[in-house]
């Protein structure tokens, strides 16, 4: 994937947090996170982002989760993966969420929940975690 198709995807993540009422930015290259999204001046959301064009799945670095949580617990946010595939939307999942394969966590195209439904069961308070 290149810098450019990451970037472009960052900013679709940003704008989905945007629309559903966040103030939300990318972050540079060199955060240990790629997006922040807060509501209310309050930090909610420290997003990695992941993109695919031509697999049906995504390996993420445990690292790169472990960076988020670690983040987003000084922070007092909820680390977030958002995600996407070759024209998809933008998906969500909360690391609890994920499948950990020993090394790397794996998403995998079809057992995915759009980033607009996860905020709105944050909103409708059908979410075990804060907001």
């Amino acid at each position: 994937m290149s810098y450019r198709s990451g970037r472009s995807f960052e900013y679709r993540a940003r704008n989905v947090f945007r629309e559903q009422g966040y103030q939300c930015d990318r972050k540079a290259g060199s955060s240990p996170y790629d997006i922040i999204a807060q509501k209310d001046g309050q930090t909610m959301f420290l997003g990695e982002c992941k993109k695919t064009g031509k697999n049906d799945y995504i390996y993420i670095a445990k690292a790169d989760i472990d960076k988020t949580i670690e983040h987003a617990q000084r922070q007092n946010a909820l680390p977030i993966l958002l995600y996407g595939f070759n024209r998809t939307p933008v998906f969500a999942a909360m690391p609890e969420d994920l499948e950990f394969t020993g090394k790397m966590y794996k998403v995998k195209k079809g057992d995915n929940v759009l980033l607009t439904d996860l905020l709105n069961e944050f909103k409708d308070g059908k979410h075990k975690n804060k907001q």
